[in-house]
């Protein structure tokens, strides 16, 4: 049965720019799995949904290469870090940082509008980098960039989620990225930072292969569906769509913490 929820699951993770752990995650607890096994099934499929979907968006022009750069190593090698040392942090405090985050930045999402500018006017040239998406010009504070990329990299590895609930907001909130271009950057990120977060897991014995491998064939499908979507798709309703699936999330898993 699993499978089945998985495709459309998938498809909806891949449009908005996520992993799609948020759901993945609770499937597996509900199926029997402990928290840390269902974080690392869940980094596998992951893994293999944003590879699907990055194909899409890479041959449509939409991913952006710098952002990559800039996000992807330190996320890389953090969400690895993070993925071996989740067995180590109790279910109970994952549930509720996992609700810390998603909440306030679905509020933030469906407000759709910018933080104020996170680029100080005295900041050194070097530290600053432009960027061109869909006509429109951004710019990267690096070290604001590089501290997203640890956080997004860190929930990755412990919570089993693709850091797109951290990197997609970072990116249209606070770097002013064109939607459509940040869902997709964040795509190709993904498929990165969760491949490092499953080999964290896997060197630390939590996946259960049998499991993990049940839901991968589902979830490249979804990610090629909803990736095919995201390439029409208007960014306002993008947004909200994020918003909503952020929202439901946070409240399904932060509710499992509770007494």
């Amino acid at each position: 049965a699993l499978v089945f929820a998985f495709v459309p699951l998938a498809a909806l993770s891949a449009s908005i720019g996520i992993g799609g752990g948020g759901f993945f995650v609770p499937l597996w607890i509900a199926v029997g799995h402990t928290f840390v096994e269902a974080s690392a099934a869940s980094l596998v499929m992951i893994a293999a949904l944003a590879t699907s979907a990055a194909w899409v968006f890479l041959r449509k022009g939409l991913v952006n290469a710098r952002l990559v750069l800039i996000f992807g190593p330190l996320g890389s090698v953090a969400g690895m870090i993070a993925g071996a040392l989740a067995g180590h942090v109790g279910e109970t405090r994952l549930r509720l940082l996992f609700a810390a985050v998603l909440l306030p930045t679905a509020w933030r999402m469906w407000q759709g509008r910018r933080v104020p500018e996170v680029v100080p006017e005295s900041a050194p040239g070097r530290w600053v980098v432009e960027g061109h998406a869909e006509g429109r010009t951004f710019r990267i504070f690096l070290p604001a960039a590089l501290l997203a990329a640890t956080a997004a990299g860190t929930l990755s590895g412990l919570l089993g989620i693709g850091g797109g609930m951290v990197l997609v907001p970072v990116m249209t909130l606070f770097f002013g990225v064109p939607m459509r271009a940040a869902v997709a950057t964040s795509g190709a990120l993904i498929a990165v930072t969760a491949t490092f977060g499953a080999i964290g897991h896997a060197w630390a014995g939590h996946v259960p292969w049998s499991a993990a491998g049940v839901g991968v064939a589902s979830v490249v499908i979804g990610g090629q569906l909803g990736a095919r979507w995201t390439v029409r798709a208007d960014a306002a309703v993008l947004k909200r769509v994020f918003a909503m699936v952020l929202l439901c999330l946070g409240l399904w898993i932060g509710a499992g913490a509770l007494p």
